[in-house]
């Protein structure tokens, strides 16, 4: 499965950025983290847990 981490500090950026991307991109599952280091450590627990 491919899994996509948005990040970006502001909420309802990532918010639509995601809608936008899962309308184009079915069967992906997307993660949002809030900063770089929430998305490293959200990505490296997403790849841990398959």
């Amino acid at each position: 499965m491919v899994r996509i981490v948005v990040a970006d500090e502001h909420a309802i950026y990532r918010t639509g950025l995601r809608v936008i991307l899962q309308a184009a991109l079915p069967g992906v599952e997307f993660l949002e983290a809030a900063d770089l280091d929430v998305s490293t450590a959200v990505g490296f627990q997403a790849s841990v847990a398959e």
